[in-house]
């Protein structure tokens, strides 16, 4: 797994600007999701909703920060419990790192304190994993690692991982591996930050949208203007976007700056991505493990202008890549468009190793998809986000409801406007769409037991702010 990726970074997704032969060759070993979306974002919520199969305001972790507790049964535990070894190396962002969690107790490497320690090992404990170079508008670190790539994060955990590979033995094992990167700060080690011409770099063709028919939120990170006429604008009291942080401000050459070193960065992990992979072909071991490879959520990384994650459900933060190879079961370089949350890949693991699935998980395996027995999974998959953000994406639409506090819905046509820009929520025409999408967020609230049911359902019956 790594950490803020975009789906369309991977060659095997249609990229042919970045470089990642290792993921395109799994891609090439397994199958490849080209609609799986996260149930929730940012960070820490996405990745508790991985592990446990539940949605975020069943497992509670609705922002970073909080603690995933123990007695939620999860990947690990789950697998310990059957007799599995099992080993977590890299991020975990969910609780404090200093000893083994959720059952990953065979193998615990963090990406903090294993990692300064190490730094400390080979003499290079003035160093920190920065950036060195400039400084974007918003504050967003850009450059290089000052630490050689020898020494680098990526490749500390990825050696970690070949390690615990080469320890294993004939038992049954679970390895997680979780990079940071392409995270930021986006600061590849040389020479991979000069790896991609800024030049060639391709800028998104929305990067500069107006922002108008958007969510007050947007477009005042976009643009700095303050609306403070409308109701949603109580929310941001106080909250200030000065000249210097608003991101309409920067300009084309940062833009191609920053995206150059993002790949630089993805083509980085990738390396190291393949040293793990050359292990399981030399150990024996890849004929029969199944490879998962997914982020926990993307980054807009100039799309409609914007930077990160927080806050959006634009397909460039909450539509992830999703490769999976077993080749005893998964017919090898296939690709499928059955629509999938994150939420069903702890059932689909988990029925894939005949290993009983806990009671209340709220995932839905695709197993039969993998077997070619399917060809869809969901009619809609579902998404929130803690800033009062509720939507579902079906074959045709995606719809967002802003209800807390409540500001301008979305409503996209995803075959015909694939790239998000004319928001047709605002057209009296589509009322009708947009109260039977509403509906169905309900009836899965319902279903789901969100706590937040009555509560969305009395902000959602005011009309949304028009601009």
């Amino acid at each position: 797994m790594t950490d803020q990726q975009r789906r369309d970074s991977i060659g095997a997704y249609g990229n042919p600007f970045v470089k990642t032969p290792n993921l395109d060759r799994l891609a090439e070993g397994g199958v490849r999701f080209n609609r799986c979306y996260i149930a929730t974002s940012p960070c820490s919520p996405s990745r508790a909703s991985l592990l446990t199969g539940l949605y975020a305001h069943t497992h509670g972790i609705v922002v970073n920060g909080i603690v995933l507790p123990e007695s939620v049964p999860s990947l690990g535990n789950t697998l310990k419990a059957a007799g599995y070894r099992t080993a977590w190396v890299g991020k975990w962002h969910l609780g404090p790192t200093d000893s083994p969690k959720h059952g990953f107790t065979d193998k615990w490497v963090n990406h903090g304190k294993d990692y300064r320690d190490y730094l400390e090992r080979v003499g290079l404990q003035t160093f920190t994993e920065g950036a060195r170079g400039k400084v974007l508008p918003r504050g967003v670190r850009y450059g290089h690692s000052d630490i050689p790539e020898e020494h680098c994060l990526e490749t500390f955990l990825a050696r970690e991982a070949v390690a615990f590979l080469e320890e294993a033995g004939s038992q049954p094992f679970c390895l997680a591996l979780s990079f940071r990167a392409p995270h930021t700060p986006v600061a590849p080690p040389e020479p991979w930050d000069k790896m991609y011409s800024r030049e060639r770099v391709s800028l998104p063709v929305n990067l500069h949208e107006d922002m108008r028919n958007k969510p007050l939120r947007q477009r005042r990170l976009r643009t700095g203007r303050q609306d403070s006429s409308s109701h949603a604008a109580r929310r941001w009291e106080g909250v200030t976007f000065p000249k210097s942080r608003v991101l309409a401000e920067w300009t084309e050459e940062e833009w191609r700056e920053i995206i150059a070193l993002y790949c630089g960065l993805i083509s980085y992990v990738d390396k190291w991505t393949g040293r793990v992979l050359d292990t399981l072909d030399s150990l024996g071991l890849a004929e029969n493990t199944i490879v998962l490879f997914t982020t926990d959520h993307g980054d807009m990384m100039g799309n409609h202008g914007l930077i990160h994650k927080d806050g959006y459900t634009y397909d460039e933060t909450m539509r992830v890549p999703l490769i999976i190879r077993y080749p005893p079961l998964i017919r090898p370089g296939t690709a499928t468009d059955a629509l999938v949350s994150n939420v069903d890949i702890l059932p689909t693991l988990l029925e894939m190793m005949g290993v009983k699935v806990s009671h209340g998980v709220q995932g839905r395996s695709f197993l039969p998809v993998l077997e070619g027995e399917a060809q869809s999974h969901r009619d809609a998959t579902f998404m929130e986000i803690a800033r009062g953000i509720k939507a579902v994406r079906t074959e045709r639409w995606k719809y967002t409801a802003n209800w807390r506090p409540r500001d301008l819905d979305e409503l996209y046509d995803m075959k015909d406007d694939p790239l998000e820009l004319q928001n047709l929520a605002t057209d009296p025409e589509n009322a009708k769409v947009c109260n039977e999408l509403r509906k169905r967020i309900l009836s899965w609230m319902g279903e789901t037991k969100d706590p937040e049911l009555g509560e969305f359902r009395e902000a959602t019956k005011q009309p949304p702010r028009r601009p």
